[in-house]
């Protein structure tokens, strides 16, 4: 009898261990994946200077080093996807990739802010705000 009971508690408490052990790795892959898609949501642009002078002087060295396109030409491609009149530019890091991140206002009078790789002029993204 004694034996009995001893053999259901350790049977029991198995149990409390087993659904403890899953709720902790429930609750860890839940952590993991919420930060994941957090992450993935985010932009990872970092400014290139600290005001507009030293973004002016880092995109012509940019441009002189061969690592990035003129904006001239970015502009133009741009406008042929979203035709309008371009507001603002601003050359950014993004990784490992240097970006122009364009202000476009449509012709129908919509905002759209178009990302590009300032490398090799290709469109990545162009979202409406």
């Amino acid at each position: 009898m004694i034996g009995g009971k001893v053999r259901m508690m350790k049977k029991h408490s198995n149990v409390g261990t087993t659904k403890a052990c899953r709720t902790f790795l429930a609750m860890a892959l839940g952590f993991v994946v919420m930060t994941i898609v957090a992450k993935a949501g985010e932009e990872n642009y970092e400014p290139i200077g600290h005001d507009e002078a030293d973004e002016h002087e880092y995109a012509r060295d940019r441009l002189r080093a061969g690592k990035a396109l003129p904006l001239a030409k970015i502009v133009a491609h741009v406008l042929q996807a979203v035709p309008g009149k371009l507001l603002n530019a601003r050359l950014r890091q993004w990784h490992d990739m240097l970006i122009y991140e364009l202000t476009i206002l449509s012709d129908k009078g919509d905002y759209y802010i178009v990302t590009v790789n300032a490398l090799d002029n290709t469109i990545l993204k162009a979202e409406e705000e």
